[in-house]
């Protein structure tokens, strides 16, 4: 579908400055179409966009819920944790039902951009496009997408499109991210982080090349292996442009957004509480906005490029009509009315937020565990990491504990020495004697703070008693150890500390078996994954959570049955904002200063303020 034209102007030119003059002025070109598409079609687009995400908003939240919940039904699962999540997905009903969501999800993000497509390119003398027809061109394309040669546009439209971080997709993907732990620690190990660059380039060049795909599969009507063989036809010799001039455009658009949503935010500053109102009302309006008009952007950018180089893209040609003209608006209307009903009623029965407002949780106290101590002033998990945390100001320190070949039970992360230490042995494998030997500064510290050792769990007890610190103490069970569960209890018992710490496990029966043991101290179950009926756990005291998974819902749920909430590991303001918002008790992080700031600023604003604050750290 490539012009005469466009293929001459793509074809290799004996003078490569007049190569570089040519995406030159197709630049300009790109940038002289997109700004007429927005500016011409802009009723077309925006109306249909926001009927679009009203109902996509109100329906994917349930969807998905009503999905993994069937999952669990069928499979005979209550709950879920990381440690049965693996057999829970592997299922064969799981994966029936994730392919059938993946599919809606699929079908409702081509829905956009096949409204979208109808949106700018309908031909002028068909008149001005009007969003029920988008919407019925959109149905249309959806229709004839539903076949099997289509199967691998679930994926392309789910993740791989989205994975470039142009905008072309939204809604659920976009907000899909990274956990803050699992890059922290992809960054702290060198082979890993290199891994991770190595793959992040592999298939960004990979997706770049078909990053028109989406255009050629919503304009005409074909299977996704044509679409993807004329997405490259079109890109061959120009992808690094294309990608490059999409990525500015969202780049600039982002940035664009803001800057005059802040503006249009300044006459707040003449209010009492001014700067507060100012900015919070500046960041909403601003995530509104690029919910809104991202995806409708970055596609107009898409149709541009393609334009300006002279490529054939089937323009949208006029559906027949569902309804009078003269109905149009009330339909809308009616559509709007039931989306947004339907998901009031959906929040209420699911309790999807907290019968408390986000103004008063952030207005509350929540404190504060220095993840292995006060990493950033200190060696992990050492005696000067836990002096740093009380100098940091830390309510409780985290602490990680392992059993020496000999029974000792000492303070390390790691079951193994080689990160730390340098050694690649276990901790079962070495006596106490043989661990007090090896250095426990690590490698970051080297040369810039005084060598540490590895302390005993009876040691830290003795400190935090006298400094008036308590103690996370989390177990990492290997299988070597002996008694492992017991001989902790025991060390806690003989201080007397059982009121001063919870001891946690990221295995469930390391949890049980210290808490039929030892009754009076509190167990806390640590998980990086938390949904359903966590309570039937019921050894778990407290149940501590990666920070994505401690959802209002999930706080609200657990706080229900009487039980405290902790989130690991929150490093960033905006997650500390978010999971304080959502209500935890304890926020776990490596940077206990930024967190005391976080909660010193929220408690200094008005009650407008913190409501703001925490309507940003939802939206973002």
């Amino acid at each position: 579908m490539i012009s005469p034209c466009a293929r001459k102007r793509s074809g290799n030119s004996a003078w490569p400055h007049r190569g570089w003059l040519l995406q030159e002025d197709e630049g300009l070109d790109m940038l002289r179409t997109l700004a007429q598409m927005l500016r011409r079609r802009w009723r077309s687009w925006v109306g249909f966009e926001l009927l679009y995400q009203v109902v996509y908003l109100s329906l994917i939240g349930p969807l998905l819920k009503l999905s993994v919940d069937a999952a669990m039904a069928l499979t005979g699962y209550s709950y879920l944790t990381w440690e049965n999540i693996g057999a829970f997905v592997l299922s064969p009903a799981t994966i029936v039902v994730a392919v059938a969501f993946a599919a809606v999800a699929a079908l409702m993000a081509l829905f956009e951009l096949a409204g979208l497509h109808y949106s700018f390119t309908l031909d002028a003398s068909s008149g001005r496009p009007k969003v029920l027809d988008a919407a019925r061109f959109a149905l249309r394309r959806v229709g004839r997408a539903v076949r099997p040669a289509n199967i691998a546009a679930i994926p392309y439209l789910l993740v791989l499109l989205p994975f470039l971080g142009l905008g072309t997709v939204g809604g659920m993907v976009r907000s899909l991210s990274v956990p803050e732990f699992v890059m922290e620690y992809i960054q702290m190990n060198p082979l890993y982080a290199l891994a991770y660059f190595v793959l992040v380039a592999i298939l960004f060049v990979g997706v770049a090349q078909y990053v028109f795909l989406v255009v050629f599969l919503v304009a005409d009507d074909v299977t996704f292996a044509q679409a993807a063989r004329m997405a490259r036809l079109a890109g061959k010799g120009h992808v690094a442009f294309d990608v490059a001039r999409l990525m500015l455009v969202s780049f600039a658009f982002t940035i664009g957004i803001r800057l005059l949503c802040m503006v249009a935010a300044a006459p707040a500053l003449l209010q009492s509480d001014g700067f507060e109102l100012w900015w919070g009302n500046g960041q909403v309006l601003a995530s509104l906005a690029v919910i809104l008009a991202g995806t409708p952007i970055s596609y107009a950018a898409c149709l541009a490029v393609l334009q300006s180089r002279g490529s054939a893209v089937s323009p949208a040609t006029l559906p027949e009509p569902l309804v009078p003209p003269a109905a149009e608006p009330f339909v809308l209307c009616a559509a709007c009315v039931v989306a947004i009903a339907g998901s009031a009623y959906f929040t209420w029965a699911h309790a999807v937020v907290p019968a408390e407002s986000m103004g008063s949780i952030l207005s509350r106290d929540v404190e504060l565990t220095a993840h292995r101590g006060g990493t950033f002033g200190a060696p992990e998990n050492t005696m000067a990491a836990f002096e740093q945390a009380k100098r940091d100001g830390a309510d409780v320190c985290e602490l990680d504990v392992q059993q020496s070949s000999d029974g000792m039970i000492f303070v390390s992360h790691d079951s193994n020495f080689k990160r730390i230490s340098g050694v690649d042995k276990g901790a079962w494998e070495l006596t106490w004697a043989e661990v007090c030997e090896l250095d426990a500064t690590g490698s970051y510290w080297q040369g810039s703070a005084e060598p540490q050792r590895y302390p005993l769990l009876d040691e830290v007890i003795a400190w935090a008693a006298k400094n008036d610190m308590r103690l996370n103490i989390e177990l990492k069970p290997t299988g070597h150890e002996v008694r492992f569960e017991e001989s902790v209890a025991d060390i806690v018992r003989a201080h007397d500390f059982a009121d001063r710490c919870i001891v946690t496990s990221q295995v469930y029966d390391t949890v049980a078996r210290i808490k039929e043991y030892a009754p009076e101290i509190t167990c806390t179950y640590v998980t990086t994954l938390a949904y359903g009926d966590l309570c039937q756990l019921d050894a778990a005291d407290v149940f501590s959570l990666e920070e994505t998974s401690a959802t209002p819902a999930m706080v609200a749920y657990l706080h229900e049955h009487g039980k405290q909430v902790l989130a690991w590991v929150v490093n960033s303001k905006s997650s500390m904002r978010r999971v304080m918002g959502n209500g935890v008790d304890t926020v776990i992080t490596d940077d206990v200063s930024l967190a005391r700031g976080v909660i010193d600023e929220a408690n200094d604003m008005s009650a407008v303020g913190r409501s703001l604050n925490a309507l940003v750290a939802m939206l973002t």
